[in-house]
Formats: C-alpha cells, sequence, structure tokens
C-alpha cells in the first residue's frame, strides 16, 4: 500500500482519507469483489466503490486495474473518475471514488419485468422519451469507439446491463461503468473474464484464453443491444443446460426476437447479425457500428434532436 501511495501522490489521484465520506448505509450497487455506496467528497456528491474485507488479491487487482484505466478516460459517456483512498490497518483496502450518476442500470431501464414495457406505449414512464433505445445504443458505442481508438486500444471486457446507468433527466443518457475487467489490446495482457451469457464465444472454449481483443466488445455490445430494444435478455428462452452447452462449445445461439415487433427492431436485427458472427474477423468495428446506429434516425431528425437538447 505504501507503494500505491508513493504513486497516488506522484499521479496525483490519490485522495485524503479525511476528504472523503463514505455513507455505508446508502448502498447504490453490489459486484463481485466489492460494494458501491454514496459519498461525499469535500462536501460534494460521489460514488464510492469499496473492496470486500474478504477481497481476494485478484479482486484488489482489478479494481487496480480499473483506477489506471479511468484516470486517463475522458469521455461523455464514460463514468468520471476522481480519485481513490488507501485505508491502512484492519481496514486495508481500495476505495476508488467516481462520479455518482443519478439514475438506473440499464437492466432496470429496459427491464420486460414492468408490466407496461412497451416501446410503442406511451404510458411507459421512461418512453416520453421515444428515442431512448437509439440514444443508449449510440451512446455505448460512442464510449467503446473512444476505448477502442486508444493505442494500444482499451478493451472493456464486461459490457452488460448492469454496467450501463441511464442518468435520470428528460432525455436517455448513458454512462459506461466498471472496468475492473478491462484490458489493454497487447498480446501479453491478461486473460478476459466476463459474464457468460454476454460474452464473445471463443472466450469460452477450453483452452488458454485468446489475448484481449476490440471484437469480444462488440459480440458483447450485439447481445447488450438486443437486451436494449426487446427488453429480454438474450437466449432467455434456453434453459441452463442448453445454454451451457452452446458456451461449451463456441457455437453462437440464434437470438428469438418478439413476434410483436418493438421499436427500432428491424434495424437492432440488421446490427447484430453484424456484431455476433462466431468468427471475430467478421464483426464490425466500433466506428461501423456507431454509423450504423446513427442511421436509424433520419439526418434531419438527428439535428433537431440535437437544437432541442442544447436548449433545455
Amino acid at each position: 500500500m505504501l507503494g500505491m501511495a508513493k504513486i497516488g501522490n506522484l499521479e496525483q489521484w490519490l485522495i485524503n482519507n479525511s476528504d472523503l465520506v463514505c455513507f455505508r448505509r446508502q448502498k447504490l450497487g453490489e459486484g463481485g469483489f466489492g460494494t458501491v455506496f454514496r459519498g461525499s467528497y469535500l462536501g460534494a456528491p460521489v460514488a464510492v466503490k469499496t473492496s470486500r474485507t474478504d477481497a481476494t488479491r485478484r479482486g484488489l487487482s482489478d479494481m487496480a486495474v480499473e483506477l489506471r484505466t479511468l484516470r486517463r478516460l475522458r469521455h461523455p459517456n464514460v463514468v468520471s473518475f476522481y480519485g481513490a483512498c488507501l485505508l491502512q490497518g484492519s481496514e486495508c483496502g481500495l476505495l476508488l471514488v467516481e462520479e455518482l450518476v443519478e439514475g438506473k442500470t440499464l437492466e432496470s431501464y429496459f427491464s420486460q419485468d414492468d408490466n407496461n414495457f412497451n416501446n410503442n406505449s406511451g404510458n411507459h414512464p421512461h418512453f416520453s422519451d421515444a428515442l431512448a433505445p437509439w440514444r443508449i445504443l449510440l451512446g455505448i458505442m460512442s464510449a467503446l469507439r473512444y476505448l477502442h481508438g486508444h493505442e494500444p486500444s482499451i478493451i472493456h471486457g464486461d459490457i452488460k446491463p448492469s454496467n450501463v446507468l441511464v442518468r435520470d433527466g428528460k432525455f436517455a443518457f448513458p454512462k459506461l461503468v466498471d472496468f475492473g475487467l478491462c484490458r489493454r489490446q497487447k498480446n501479453d495482457a491478461r486473460p478476459m473474464g466476463g459474464t457468460k451469457r454476454w460474452m464473445s464465444p471463443e472466450l469460452l472454449l477450453p483452452g488458454p484464453s485468446p489475448a484481449p481483443n476490440r471484437a469480444t466488445d462488440i459480440f458483447s455490445f450485439g447481445r447488450l443491444a438486443f437486451f436494449t430494444v426487446t427488453g429480454e435478455k438474450p437466449l432467455s428462452h434456453m434453459s441452463q443446460e442448453e445454454l451451457e452447452s452452446r458456451l461449451r462449445t463456441g457455437q453462437v445461439a440464434e437470438l428469438l426476437w418478439p413476434d410483436v415487433p418493438k421499436a427500432f427492431q428491424s434495424q437492432c436485427m440488421a446490427l447484430c447479425l453484424l456484431c455476433l458472427p462466431e468468427d471475430p474477423r467478421s464483426r464490425l468495428t466500433a466506428k461501423e457500428a456507431f454509423d450504423d446506429i446513427l442511421a436509424w434516425v433520419p439526418q434531419v431528425d438527428r439535428e433537431y434532436i440535437i437544437s432541442s437538447q442544447k436548449q433545455l
């Protein structure tokens, strides 16, 4: 921890413990290696990501990866990083201090558990913004264009609805969060992780995991696009046994689309075909996917949307 503190002072991301308050009764979320709480940094509202007291060395390492990555990133659709605290003694651990996004996870925002979910219905609370699916997919792909545009590319490594926050407001605005599994696209980088339902098939085959690659994010985004437009988890029609069997062979299971089309469903179906090929080399690049999504709304409408948002 002393070595990390020296680095933090040198790189100017180390936050004094006395400047940070963590409200442990106000939990915002929870992951494999820790919990996110509401906090206050010098009186300003923040999100505080804590390591569990029983966190493994691997878990703390993943938080350190997130710290080293986030401190260099600046993009409207990527959660902002303010710094980190190092806890000593019995509470030895790492606290990441990040932007507080007032809103919901994408999982909650578009969940079909809400009986009102229907992109064509005016009574759904989120569809006062009829373009919400388009805005969210465009924003997340903008973030991926930015990450993949680094040299070497930054691979997020865990694109899924619970890692996207949608900010409260009249217009849906997404933020990509949780960079604990991110990797640089280098041959000597650690193997990728992820969440099976959303993971690229080549990562699930027996044997050595391939080096981090931009195409793995694109595959996960294709599954996320399906969820964003339909409100259904991909492959929810398959039993756990069927799903596990497909995953072991590296086969890409076909998505089951709703019989009654949702808004943007035809465009999303075409996009998913290009994001989800079994061969990573056949998948779209982030720029190609961004251009595809951008074209879902005519140019004249996009200009009106942007000008309307500026007036708010």
